[in-house]
Protein backbone atom coordinates (compact mmCIF):
# COMPACT_ATOMS: atom_id res chain seq x y z
CA UNK A 1 0.00 0.00 0.00
CA UNK A 2 2.82 2.38 0.84
CA UNK A 3 4.41 1.67 -2.51
CA UNK A 4 1.16 2.39 -4.34
CA UNK A 5 0.66 5.64 -2.51
CA UNK A 6 4.23 6.70 -3.36
CA UNK A 7 3.71 5.87 -7.05
CA UNK A 8 0.47 7.88 -7.17
CA UNK A 9 2.18 10.84 -5.48
CA UNK A 10 5.06 10.80 -7.97
CA UNK A 11 2.63 10.59 -10.91
CA UNK A 12 0.59 13.56 -9.68
CA UNK A 13 3.73 15.52 -8.92
CA UNK A 14 5.07 14.91 -12.41
CA UNK A 15 1.82 16.12 -13.98
CA UNK A 16 1.81 19.28 -11.88
CA UNK A 17 5.50 19.82 -12.57
CA UNK A 18 4.88 19.69 -16.31
CA UNK A 19 1.98 22.12 -15.99
CA UNK A 20 4.05 24.56 -13.91
CA UNK A 21 6.98 24.24 -16.32
CA UNK A 22 4.67 24.92 -19.27
CA UNK A 23 3.19 27.91 -17.52
CA UNK A 24 6.61 29.28 -16.62
CA UNK A 25 7.84 28.68 -20.15
CA UNK A 26 4.92 30.58 -21.57
CA UNK A 27 5.55 33.46 -19.23
CA UNK A 28 9.28 33.53 -19.99
CA UNK A 29 8.64 33.26 -23.71
CA UNK A 30 6.25 36.16 -23.64
CA UNK A 31 8.76 38.19 -21.71
CA UNK A 32 11.48 37.39 -24.19
CA UNK A 33 9.22 38.28 -27.10
CA UNK A 34 8.35 41.57 -25.44
CA UNK A 35 11.99 42.30 -24.71
CA UNK A 36 12.91 41.48 -28.27
CA UNK A 37 10.23 43.74 -29.55
CA UNK A 38 11.47 46.47 -27.21
CA UNK A 39 15.03 46.03 -28.41
CA UNK A 40 13.87 46.12 -31.98
CA UNK A 41 11.88 49.27 -31.32
CA UNK A 42 14.84 50.74 -29.50
CA UNK A 43 17.06 49.84 -32.38
CA UNK A 44 14.72 51.60 -34.78
CA UNK A 45 14.66 54.65 -32.52
CA UNK A 46 18.44 54.73 -32.30
CA UNK A 47 18.70 54.37 -36.02
CA UNK A 48 16.32 57.30 -36.41
CA UNK A 49 18.38 59.37 -34.01
CA UNK A 50 21.56 58.48 -35.83
CA UNK A 51 19.88 59.32 -39.10
CA UNK A 52 18.84 62.72 -37.76
CA UNK A 53 22.34 63.33 -36.43
CA UNK A 54 23.74 62.33 -39.76
CA UNK A 55 21.44 64.76 -41.50
CA UNK A 56 22.50 67.56 -39.15
CA UNK A 57 26.15 66.68 -39.68
CA UNK A 58 25.61 66.63 -43.42
CA UNK A 59 23.98 70.07 -43.27
CA UNK A 60 26.70 71.45 -41.02
CA UNK A 61 29.45 70.16 -43.27
CA UNK A 62 27.68 71.56 -46.29
CA UNK A 63 27.29 75.00 -44.69
CA UNK A 64 30.88 74.88 -43.58
CA UNK A 65 32.04 74.57 -47.15
CA UNK A 66 32.01 70.79 -47.74
CA UNK A 67 29.84 67.71 -47.79
CA UNK A 68 29.95 64.50 -45.79
CA UNK A 69 32.54 63.08 -48.16
CA UNK A 70 34.82 66.04 -47.56
CA UNK A 71 34.34 67.70 -50.93
CA UNK A 72 34.24 71.47 -50.97
CA UNK A 73 31.36 73.66 -52.15
CA UNK A 74 31.01 77.29 -53.14
CA UNK A 75 28.73 78.21 -50.24
CA UNK A 76 29.99 80.73 -47.68
CA UNK A 77 31.18 79.43 -44.35
CA UNK A 78 29.26 80.30 -41.19
CA UNK A 79 31.65 78.39 -38.94
CA UNK A 80 34.90 79.63 -37.47
CA UNK A 81 37.00 77.26 -35.38
CA UNK A 82 33.99 74.98 -35.05
CA UNK A 83 31.74 77.73 -33.70
CA UNK A 84 28.78 79.09 -35.63
CA UNK A 85 29.10 82.83 -36.11
CA UNK A 86 26.51 85.56 -36.68
CA UNK A 87 26.23 86.86 -40.23
CA UNK A 88 28.43 89.94 -40.37
CA UNK A 89 26.50 91.52 -43.26
CA UNK A 90 23.31 93.09 -41.86
CA UNK A 91 20.43 94.24 -43.97
CA UNK A 92 21.23 97.63 -45.51
CA UNK A 93 18.92 100.54 -44.75
CA UNK A 94 16.89 101.41 -47.87
CA UNK A 95 17.65 105.14 -47.59
CA UNK A 96 21.39 104.54 -47.88
CA UNK A 97 22.84 104.66 -51.40
CA UNK A 98 23.09 101.33 -53.18
CA UNK A 99 26.82 100.66 -53.14
CA UNK A 100 27.24 99.21 -56.61
CA UNK A 101 25.11 101.85 -58.33
CA UNK A 102 26.24 105.01 -56.53
CA UNK A 103 28.99 107.50 -57.36
CA UNK A 104 30.28 110.69 -55.72
CA UNK A 105 32.41 113.64 -56.82
CA UNK A 106 33.66 116.02 -54.14
CA UNK A 107 35.33 119.32 -55.10
CA UNK A 108 37.30 121.46 -52.66
CA UNK A 109 38.85 124.78 -53.70
CA UNK A 110 40.81 127.26 -51.60
CA UNK A 111 41.38 130.52 -53.51
CA UNK A 112 43.41 133.23 -51.80
CA UNK A 113 41.72 136.60 -51.56
CA UNK A 114 44.32 139.39 -51.80
CA UNK A 115 41.83 141.99 -50.59
CA UNK A 116 40.83 140.13 -47.43
CA UNK A 117 41.77 141.64 -44.06
CA UNK A 118 41.50 138.89 -41.48
CA UNK A 119 42.81 141.04 -38.62
CA UNK A 120 43.43 138.73 -35.68
CA UNK A 121 41.23 136.00 -37.10
CA UNK A 122 42.02 132.78 -38.94
CA UNK A 123 40.08 133.47 -42.12
CA UNK A 124 37.83 130.93 -43.77
CA UNK A 125 37.93 127.29 -42.90
CA UNK A 126 39.87 125.35 -45.53
CA UNK A 127 37.47 123.93 -48.08
CA UNK A 128 40.09 121.40 -49.15
CA UNK A 129 40.58 119.93 -45.68
CA UNK A 130 36.84 119.97 -44.97
CA UNK A 131 36.18 118.12 -48.25
CA UNK A 132 38.81 115.50 -47.48
CA UNK A 133 37.29 114.89 -44.04
CA UNK A 134 33.81 114.57 -45.53
CA UNK A 135 35.06 112.09 -48.14
CA UNK A 136 36.67 109.92 -45.46
CA UNK A 137 33.46 109.95 -43.44
CA UNK A 138 31.19 109.02 -46.36
CA UNK A 139 33.12 105.77 -46.89
CA UNK A 140 33.44 104.90 -43.21
CA UNK A 141 31.90 101.65 -41.89
CA UNK A 142 31.22 103.48 -38.62
CA UNK A 143 28.19 105.11 -40.22
CA UNK A 144 27.15 102.20 -42.40
CA UNK A 145 29.50 102.76 -45.38
CA UNK A 146 27.23 105.05 -47.39
CA UNK A 147 29.62 104.98 -50.38
CA UNK A 148 32.51 102.90 -51.62
CA UNK A 149 35.92 104.55 -51.64
CA UNK A 150 36.55 103.27 -55.17
CA UNK A 151 33.40 105.10 -56.33
CA UNK A 152 34.24 108.40 -54.58
CA UNK A 153 36.46 110.90 -56.39
CA UNK A 154 38.06 113.91 -54.69
CA UNK A 155 39.18 116.97 -56.64
CA UNK A 156 41.08 119.04 -54.10
CA UNK A 157 44.30 119.95 -55.91
CA UNK A 158 43.12 122.94 -57.86
CA UNK A 159 41.75 120.97 -60.80
CA UNK A 160 40.47 122.94 -63.75
CA UNK A 161 36.77 123.32 -64.52
CA UNK A 162 37.13 120.86 -67.41
CA UNK A 163 38.61 118.25 -65.05
CA UNK A 164 35.61 118.66 -62.75
CA UNK A 165 33.21 118.34 -65.68
CA UNK A 166 34.90 115.14 -66.86
CA UNK A 167 34.80 113.64 -63.36
CA UNK A 168 31.07 114.36 -63.09
CA UNK A 169 30.51 112.96 -66.59
CA UNK A 170 32.20 109.66 -65.64
CA UNK A 171 30.24 109.42 -62.40
CA UNK A 172 26.95 110.24 -64.12
CA UNK A 173 27.54 107.56 -66.73
CA UNK A 174 28.19 104.88 -64.08
CA UNK A 175 25.56 105.82 -61.48
CA UNK A 176 22.23 104.02 -61.44
CA UNK A 177 21.03 104.77 -57.89
CA UNK A 178 22.63 107.77 -56.17
CA UNK A 179 24.82 110.48 -57.70
CA UNK A 180 26.38 112.87 -55.16
CA UNK A 181 28.15 116.13 -55.96
CA UNK A 182 29.75 118.28 -53.28
CA UNK A 183 31.24 121.71 -53.94
CA UNK A 184 33.09 123.67 -51.24
CA UNK A 185 35.11 126.80 -52.04
CA UNK A 186 36.70 129.76 -50.30
CA UNK A 187 37.72 133.12 -51.74
CA UNK A 188 36.18 134.96 -54.66
CA UNK A 189 34.25 132.71 -57.00
CA UNK A 190 35.49 134.49 -60.12
CA UNK A 191 39.12 134.88 -59.11
CA UNK A 192 41.57 134.68 -62.05
CA UNK A 193 38.73 133.94 -64.46
CA UNK A 194 39.33 135.57 -67.85
CA UNK A 195 36.61 137.82 -69.12
CA UNK A 196 34.11 135.78 -71.12
CA UNK A 197 35.45 132.45 -69.83
CA UNK A 198 33.58 129.90 -67.70
CA UNK A 199 32.88 130.76 -64.10
CA UNK A 200 32.05 128.42 -61.27
CA UNK A 201 28.72 130.09 -60.53
CA UNK A 202 26.52 132.30 -62.65
CA UNK A 203 22.86 132.97 -63.10
CA UNK A 204 20.95 129.86 -64.23
CA UNK A 205 20.40 131.32 -67.72
CA UNK A 206 24.13 131.80 -68.26
CA UNK A 207 26.02 129.24 -70.32
CA UNK A 208 29.36 130.06 -68.71
CA UNK A 209 28.68 128.45 -65.33
CA UNK A 210 30.65 125.33 -64.44
CA UNK A 211 28.07 124.30 -61.86
CA UNK A 212 25.36 124.82 -64.47
CA UNK A 213 27.04 122.20 -66.67
CA UNK A 214 27.38 119.92 -63.66
CA UNK A 215 23.65 120.23 -63.03
CA UNK A 216 22.88 119.32 -66.66
CA UNK A 217 25.09 116.22 -66.48
CA UNK A 218 23.39 115.10 -63.30
CA UNK A 219 19.95 115.51 -64.87
CA UNK A 220 21.04 113.40 -67.84
CA UNK A 221 22.30 110.62 -65.59
CA UNK A 222 20.40 107.37 -65.09
CA UNK A 223 20.69 107.87 -61.31
CA UNK A 224 17.36 107.86 -59.51
CA UNK A 225 18.55 109.98 -56.57
CA UNK A 226 20.64 113.16 -56.92
CA UNK A 227 22.43 114.67 -53.92
CA UNK A 228 24.04 118.14 -53.99
CA UNK A 229 26.06 119.72 -51.16
CA UNK A 230 27.08 123.37 -51.54
CA UNK A 231 29.44 125.37 -49.31
CA UNK A 232 30.53 128.56 -51.00
CA UNK A 233 30.02 132.30 -50.91
CA UNK A 234 27.47 132.23 -53.74
CA UNK A 235 25.59 129.14 -52.59
CA UNK A 236 22.17 130.68 -53.22
CA UNK A 237 23.03 131.41 -56.85
CA UNK A 238 24.68 128.01 -57.31
CA UNK A 239 21.64 126.20 -55.91
CA UNK A 240 19.42 127.62 -58.67
CA UNK A 241 21.24 125.55 -61.28
CA UNK A 242 20.06 122.38 -59.56
CA UNK A 243 16.64 123.41 -58.28
CA UNK A 244 15.34 125.36 -61.30
CA UNK A 245 11.73 124.35 -61.92
CA UNK A 246 12.12 124.35 -65.69
CA UNK A 247 15.01 122.07 -66.70
CA UNK A 248 16.27 122.67 -70.23
CA UNK A 249 14.45 120.81 -72.98
CA UNK A 250 15.80 117.37 -73.71
CA UNK A 251 17.03 116.72 -70.18
CA UNK A 252 15.51 113.98 -68.08
CA UNK A 253 14.20 115.32 -64.78
CA UNK A 254 12.52 112.36 -63.11
CA UNK A 255 15.26 111.83 -60.49
CA UNK A 256 14.69 112.91 -56.91
CA UNK A 257 16.87 115.88 -55.92
CA UNK A 258 18.16 116.40 -52.38
CA UNK A 259 20.15 119.58 -51.82
CA UNK A 260 21.74 120.96 -48.67
CA UNK A 261 24.05 123.93 -48.53
CA UNK A 262 25.03 127.26 -46.99
CA UNK A 263 27.03 130.37 -47.70
CA UNK A 264 30.21 131.39 -45.91
CA UNK A 265 30.28 134.12 -43.27
CA UNK A 266 33.17 135.59 -41.27
CA UNK A 267 33.04 137.45 -37.95
CA UNK A 268 36.06 139.27 -36.52
CA UNK A 269 38.29 137.78 -39.19
CA UNK A 270 37.27 134.15 -38.66
CA UNK A 271 34.57 132.04 -40.24
CA UNK A 272 31.70 131.15 -37.99
CA UNK A 273 29.23 128.36 -38.61
CA UNK A 274 31.36 126.34 -41.07
CA UNK A 275 28.98 124.13 -43.01
CA UNK A 276 30.98 121.21 -44.43
CA UNK A 277 32.93 120.41 -41.27
CA UNK A 278 29.79 120.71 -39.12
CA UNK A 279 27.93 118.33 -41.44
CA UNK A 280 30.83 115.88 -41.21
CA UNK A 281 30.82 116.00 -37.42
CA UNK A 282 27.07 115.39 -37.36
CA UNK A 283 27.61 112.21 -39.38
CA UNK A 284 30.47 111.12 -37.14
CA UNK A 285 28.78 111.82 -33.81
CA UNK A 286 25.16 111.07 -34.65
CA UNK A 287 22.00 112.97 -33.75
CA UNK A 288 20.44 112.43 -30.36
CA UNK A 289 16.75 111.78 -30.91
CA UNK A 290 17.21 111.68 -34.67
CA UNK A 291 16.08 108.95 -37.07
CA UNK A 292 17.90 105.68 -37.66
CA UNK A 293 19.17 106.83 -41.05
CA UNK A 294 20.28 110.46 -41.34
CA UNK A 295 18.65 111.93 -44.42
CA UNK A 296 19.44 115.47 -45.53
CA UNK A 297 16.47 116.96 -43.68
CA UNK A 298 17.62 115.44 -40.37
CA UNK A 299 21.21 116.49 -41.04
CA UNK A 300 20.11 120.02 -41.87
CA UNK A 301 18.19 120.29 -38.59
CA UNK A 302 21.20 118.95 -36.67
CA UNK A 303 23.56 121.46 -38.32
CA UNK A 304 21.18 124.32 -37.48
CA UNK A 305 21.03 123.06 -33.91
CA UNK A 306 24.83 123.18 -33.69
CA UNK A 307 24.84 126.74 -35.03
CA UNK A 308 22.22 127.67 -32.43
CA UNK A 309 24.17 125.97 -29.66
CA UNK A 310 27.19 128.11 -30.51
CA UNK A 311 25.16 131.23 -29.72
CA UNK A 312 24.57 129.99 -26.18
CA UNK A 313 28.21 129.09 -25.66
CA UNK A 314 29.65 132.40 -26.91
CA UNK A 315 28.66 135.36 -24.77
CA UNK A 316 28.96 138.10 -27.36
CA UNK A 317 26.19 140.53 -28.10
CA UNK A 318 27.60 141.23 -31.53
CA UNK A 319 27.42 137.68 -32.81
CA UNK A 320 24.70 137.45 -35.47
CA UNK A 321 22.01 134.85 -35.66
CA UNK A 322 22.66 131.47 -37.17
CA UNK A 323 22.94 131.58 -40.94
CA UNK A 324 20.23 130.05 -43.04
CA UNK A 325 20.67 126.72 -44.73
CA UNK A 326 19.55 125.88 -48.24
CA UNK A 327 17.37 122.77 -48.18
CA UNK A 328 15.58 121.15 -51.09
CA UNK A 329 13.95 117.72 -50.80
CA UNK A 330 16.14 115.62 -48.57
CA UNK A 331 13.80 112.84 -47.46
CA UNK A 332 14.73 110.37 -50.17
CA UNK A 333 18.37 109.59 -49.34
CA UNK A 334 20.51 109.21 -46.20
CA UNK A 335 24.22 109.90 -45.90
CA UNK A 336 24.79 107.60 -42.93
CA UNK A 337 23.40 105.55 -40.09
CA UNK A 338 22.75 107.53 -36.91
CA UNK A 339 25.38 106.49 -34.37
CA UNK A 340 23.27 107.94 -31.57
CA UNK A 341 20.20 105.94 -32.53
CA UNK A 342 19.34 103.60 -29.61
CA UNK A 343 18.69 100.00 -30.74
CA UNK A 344 15.70 98.28 -29.17
CA UNK A 345 17.16 94.78 -28.92
CA UNK A 346 20.43 92.92 -29.06
CA UNK A 347 19.93 91.64 -32.60
CA UNK A 348 19.57 95.19 -33.85
CA UNK A 349 22.42 96.39 -31.65
CA UNK A 350 24.81 94.04 -33.43
CA UNK A 351 24.29 96.09 -36.58
CA UNK A 352 25.48 99.36 -35.06
CA UNK A 353 28.75 100.62 -33.60
CA UNK A 354 28.86 101.92 -30.01
CA UNK A 355 27.26 105.29 -29.41
CA UNK A 356 29.65 108.16 -30.01
CA UNK A 357 29.91 110.88 -27.34
CA UNK A 358 28.91 114.40 -28.22
CA UNK A 359 25.87 113.62 -30.35
CA UNK A 360 24.18 116.60 -31.97
CA UNK A 361 20.81 117.99 -30.94
CA UNK A 362 18.07 116.97 -33.35
CA UNK A 363 16.61 120.48 -33.76
CA UNK A 364 17.36 124.07 -32.69
CA UNK A 365 14.32 123.96 -30.40
CA UNK A 366 15.96 121.11 -28.48
CA UNK A 367 18.93 123.41 -27.81
CA UNK A 368 16.63 126.08 -26.39
CA UNK A 369 14.91 123.56 -24.15
CA UNK A 370 18.27 122.27 -22.93
CA UNK A 371 19.46 125.77 -22.13
CA UNK A 372 16.23 126.55 -20.26
CA UNK A 373 14.78 129.05 -22.68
Amino acid sequence: MLWVRLAVFLLVGTVWARRVAGFLGAVVGAGLDQAGSGREAAGVGQAGEFADFGAVTQAALTLDGGDAAGTSTDRPSIFQNGVMTVDATPQRHPLLPVLAGSRAVLVGRDTPDPDADYGFGHGYESAVEATRALARTLVSPNIGTPLLEAHTEQLVRGESPEAVIEAVRRAAAAASDTLLFSYAATGPEHWETPEGAERWTEEPDSRRSVLGRVADLMRDSAATRLVVLLDCGSAQIAARHFTRPDPPAGHRHGAQLSLLGAGRVMLFGSEIDPFTSTLTKALQAGVDGGPEALNLVALGDAVRAKFTELRYLVENEYIPGAKELLVHGGHEVALGINRAFPPDDRDVALRYPPRYPGAFFAHPDAVSESEGY
